[in-house]
Order: C-alpha cells, then sequence, then structure tokens
C-alpha cells in the first residue's frame, strides 16, 4: 500500500512537473520580457521553469522561504550532513539558488546563508519580510473581563489560574521553536504564571513529558487551533512566546508568529538573535533561557502586560513589516530585475 501511494505521488508530481515546463515555455515564448516568481516549495519548479525559458533567457526570482538542507540537516537535525540524503538537499538548494536571476529571503542575516550556501553575490539577494496575514491578525480591541474568563474556560484553564499571568505559545513544536525551554521558563514560575501551548509537532511529546516528569502543572497542552481562535487567545492573554530555539537557523530568522502577534498588539517576548537584535525594537528580547524568559514574564506581569504595548508593536508592524511595506518591497525587486540591476 505505501509503494503504491509513494508510486501515485511520484507520477502526480511527475506530471506537474511536465506541465509546468509547458506553461512555462508557452509564457515565455508570447512574451519575451515576461519574470516568472517562484516561491515555496519551489525547489523543483525553478530548473523546470529555467530549462524551459532558457531560448529567451527568461528571469526567475525565487522566494525558497526555507532551505531543504537547513531545515532537514542543522535545525530539525532528520539527517546528517553527509548522508546521501543530506548532500542531494544540498544541491537541490544550491541548484535552484543558482539558476534564479534573484533571490528573496525574509531577513538579511537569511540572505546572508543563501549567499554562503550557493556562493552568491549580495547583490542577487533581496529582503522582503514575512509578516502577518492582516485579514486575521489584527487588534481585537479591549477584551471584556467576563469575554475573557469565557474564553479561558473554554480552552480548560481552571478558576484557580484566572489570576496568574496567562502566557501563550502556538506552533509546530520544531527544535526552532525550544519548547521545552518554555516548559523550563513554566517551572520557573510556578504559582505565578499559566503557560498555554497550542500546536502539535516533532517535539510535542519531548515538552509533554518533560512537563509531566518534573511535575510541572503549569503547562496545558492543547491540540491546533483555527487562526481566528488563536487571534482571539491571544487577545484574552498577557504575553505571547516567539522562539528559543538554539539552532544557527533560529538565530538567522524572525518566525511568523513574532511578526503575528506584532500585528495583533501583544506583548511578545522572543530570543535574542541576530535577527531579533538588528531587526526588532519592541518586542522584548532575551537569551534563551528558562530564568531570563521568566524574569521577562515577570516584567511584562509586574507593569500591567495586558494590552499594555498596542501601540508599541503594532506601531512597528505597520512602519516596518505590514503588508503595505512587503508590496512595496517586492514591487523594487521585479523593477530591478526588469530593468536589469543588480
Amino acid at each position: 500500500m505505501f509503494r503504491k501511494r509513494s508510486l501515485t505521488a511520484g507520477i502526480r508530481i511527475a506530471f506537474g512537473l511536465i506541465k509546468l515546463f509547458g506553461v512555462a515555455f508557452g509564457v515565455a515564448l508570447r512574451n519575451p520580457r515576461a519574470i516568472f516568481f517562484i516561491t515555496y516549495p519551489g525547489y523543483f519548479d525553478v530548473p523546470i521553469v529555467w530549462a524551459a525559458t532558457r531560448f529567451r533567457r527568461s528571469k526567475i526570482v525565487y522566494d525558497p522561504f526555507i532551505s531543504l538542507y537547513d531545515t532537514a540537516v542543522c535545525d530539525r537535525q532528520l539527517v546528517t550532513p553527509d548522508s546521501w540524503l543530506g548532500q542531494v538537499l544540498l544541491r537541490v538548494d544550491r541548484l535552484a539558488l543558482r539558476m534564479s536571476t534573484h533571490v528573496i529571503a525574509d531577513s538579511p542575516e537569511h540572505g546572508q546563508f543563501y549567499a554562503e550556501l550557493a556562493g552568491l553575490s549580495d547583490t542577487k539577494i533581496s529582503v522582503v519580510w514575512l509578516g502577518a496575514d492582516e485579514e486575521i491578525f489584527s487588534p481585537a480591541g479591549p477584551v471584556d473581563p467576563d469575554d475573557r474568563l469565557s474564553l479561558l474556560r473554554q480552552v480548560g484553564l481552571p478558576n484557580e489560574r484566572m489570576n496568574e499571568i496567562i502566557v501563550l505559545f502556538y506552533g509546530t513544536f520544531v527544535p526552532l521553536q525550544g519548547v521545552t525551554t518554555i516548559v523550563e521558563t513554566a517551572a520557573c514560575l510556578d504559582g505565578v504564571a499559566t503557560f498555554l501551548l497550542v500546536g502539535e509537532g516533532q517535539s510535542k511529546v519531548d515538552a509533554v513529558d518533560l512537563a509531566r516528569d518534573r511535575g510541572i502543572g503549569d503547562c496545558f497542552f492543547l491540540d491546533r487551533l483555527a487562526q481566528g481562535d488563536l487571534v482571539k487567545l491571544m487577545a484574552a492573554t498577557d504575553v505571547t512566546l516567539g522562539i528559543f530555539g538554539f539552532s544557527e537557523k533560529a538565530g538567522r530568522v524572525i518566525p511568523n508568529k513574532v511578526f503575528e502577534a506584532m500585528a495583533c498588539g501583544s506583548d511578545v517576548i522572543t530570543a535574542r538573535t541576530p535577527a531579533t537584535e538588528r531587526n526588532l525594537q519592541t518586542p522584548i528580547l532575551v537569551e534563551p533561557q528558562a530564568e531570563s524568559i521568566a524574569a521577562a514574564i515577570r516584567e511584562v506581569g509586574s507593569n500591567g502586560g495586558y494590552r499594555k504595548r498596542l501601540h508599541d508593536t503594532r506601531g512597528e508592524y505597520e512602519r516596518c513589516f505590514s503588508e503595505r511595506q512587503r508590496r512595496l518591497a517586492l514591487r523594487k525587486v521585479l523593477h530591478q530585475v526588469a530593468q536589469n540591476k543588480p
């Protein structure tokens, strides 16, 4: 059964790439000045489009979002660097990056990584921030205390926890996010803060086991929620956590969840890294250690925290990372590529 499904999926992918070749060839034939904008997961699309449009030498703008090699080998450590699969992923990344006319990264630090990975000139890379889906992530406005209590009860929070600092984390529980460090933080704030950890993923079992083995009763693990429900929960809690992983990738990126919390005007605590320190002003930056995170949470609680930084985080988001700013940045990239500028 597994082999049959794998074969079916492989055939479907092959036909999809053949169709892409034909479409790209037709577009290039009709429009000699066409620019092909390829986004995640376009690792195999770039070589296909490149081959289909060589007769026109069409331009390709590529936004990989993540590196296959970096994610599987360095961040999640699913395969080793010297394994055959690790080497294949490295070559797939390099090929797509090198065949592109211009590459888009989600932070300057991530762009530098792409340049070093594929031997690219810095002039071939531009930054367009991830940002947030503003139709979903936006300030919810003042939350009625009764509505807040009702929502927290719905997610299983007992009444005796309602007066503690309520901390929200949501994610895919990959190592980059440092969820076990968040659980250790909860141990430092027994009776002071309650943690809601939302989502599913690779390290969730380890996080749940750690909380159980250490008798940490302040962590409540919830299943994945719809984005609209996350926004409501964010409005009902006092602070939203970013990521606290130790990998090199964690130091290069600013994850969606940080931008989403800023778009909602939430207090945000995330790790101090080269990417966050150079590019963020209003989130609270800390060392990715339980004691440092706990101290920041205490600070938020003692300063009234709840919705306190609305104008700060939301204001920075609108100035620097909003959809309008991202559109302008992308338009500039496409214009430069069209004009043959580096």
